[in-house]
């Protein structure tokens, strides 16, 4: 087993299969993660709301980056720069919250 085999062994597997895809998407999930960790400190009701929708943070980070049906295949995660879309993300999960779905 090389070092790079024992590095990928310790990845979450959301990660091994970004891994697997190409390193420049390892580099786009860190970049991920760290702004979602920045959205845990600039805005902590949002990111609470999230959290607890889904229970935890992991939860949350993989429902922030993965395509949403509900949201038009959108990644929340991509909804949080544009003022529209943001608010429409802080809908949904206020909907969700309230078990409102449409």
């Amino acid at each position: 087993m090389t070092d790079d085999d024992d590095r990928a062994s310790r990845l979450s597997p959301i990660q091994q299969r970004l891994l697997a895809a190409g390193r420049d998407s390892v580099r786009d999930l860190q970049a991920a993660y760290d702004a979602l960790a920045d959205l845990a400190r600039t805005e902590p009701t949002l990111w609470s709301s999230v959290v607890g929708m889904l229970g935890d943070e992991h939860d949350a980070r993989t429902w922030m980056l993965t395509p949403q049906m509900a949201l038009d295949y959108r990644r929340p995660y991509d909804m949080l720069d544009d003022p529209k879309d943001r608010r429409e993300l802080i809908d949904h999960i206020t909907r969700i919250s309230f078990g409102t779905y449409t």
